[in-house]
């Protein structure tokens, strides 16, 4: 695994072999912003085993430290503060998609354009 005090080199992750799943992806996301696998995986309603396996799966895939462990605490490594970035992009990209698959079965998804012509001349009409 790539320390986090290490530059990471295009060989080292390879896009292709990697089959994260939305589940780590928003564990990932929960321990980031709490700083704790504890306090992450009772907001995610997992037992903290769960979590941890998943997060070290997902490092495991990218080939990287995505934190730094001291004691209890978790803080994000130089890997994990761009994989933050990048996690939290694919969850609101899924969330708009799912957003909008929603909207168009219920029929309220697209545009309607509304246009006028003649405006100058209804104007004339109304003033007269």
């Amino acid at each position: 695994m790539v320390q986090a005090d290490h530059r990471l080199n295009y060989h080292s992750i390879q896009p292709y072999y990697v089959y994260m799943n939305f589940r780590s992806l928003k564990y990932f996301i929960a321990a980031a912003e709490l700083e704790s696998f504890n306090k992450a995986a009772e907001q995610q309603h997992v037992v903290q085993s769960t979590l941890s396996h998943q997060i070290k799966s997902l490092e495991n895939e990218l080939g990287v430290d995505l934190f730094e462990r001291v004691g209890k605490t978790v803080v994000l490594s130089q890997f994990g503060k761009i994989f933050l970035l990048e996690a939290r992009n694919i969850i609101s990209s899924v969330d708009q998609a799912t957003e909008k698959m929603s909207l168009a079965a219920e029929g309220r998804f697209g545009s309607l354009k509304v246009g006028l012509q003649n405006v100058g001349v209804i104007n004339n009409i109304v003033s007269e």
